[in-house]
């Protein structure tokens, strides 16, 4: 591991999981793109692990702010794709899926953090 690794060190100074520091970028994508496949293949989608995987493309979105541009340009083609795909399979919800409370504290935005405006199809939760 790289100890100027950017997007680890952002990690570690946000007191991400040890998990997510140690796999940096690398790890973001893929998780993004396990998660993606879980739902696309209709595996049961439990609320309190699909927010957690929600939380995990949030960080991804933040760490390529501080990527190098040599890390984007080896995964910005595979976020683009893993994106496309949640999108082509979600539904979008009316509220943010964290509430609106989180919604206000974070700022975000329908159209910029998505992830957090969208419900895997198989979930049947009124509140979302």
């Amino acid at each position: 591991m790289s100890m100027n690794d950017p997007v680890r060190e952002y990690c570690r100074k946000r007191g991400y999981a040890d998990h997510v520091i140690q796999g940096g970028i690398r790890y973001l994508v893929e998780s993004w793109e396990r998660v993606v496949q879980s739902i696309a293949s209709g595996e049961p989608q439990y609320q309190y692990d699909y927010l957690n995987d929600m939380d995990g493309r949030q960080i991804l979105d933040e760490v390529l702010s501080v990527a190098t541009s040599e890390q984007r340009d080896e995964y910005s083609t595979r976020i683009e794709i893993a994106d496309k795909r949640f999108l082509a399979i979600a539904i979008p919800t009316r509220k943010c899926i964290w509430g609106e409370e989180n919604e206000k504290k974070h700022d975000w935005k329908k159209e910029k953090h998505w992830w957090y405006f969208h419900r895997p199809p198989n979930v049947d939760n009124q509140e979302w």
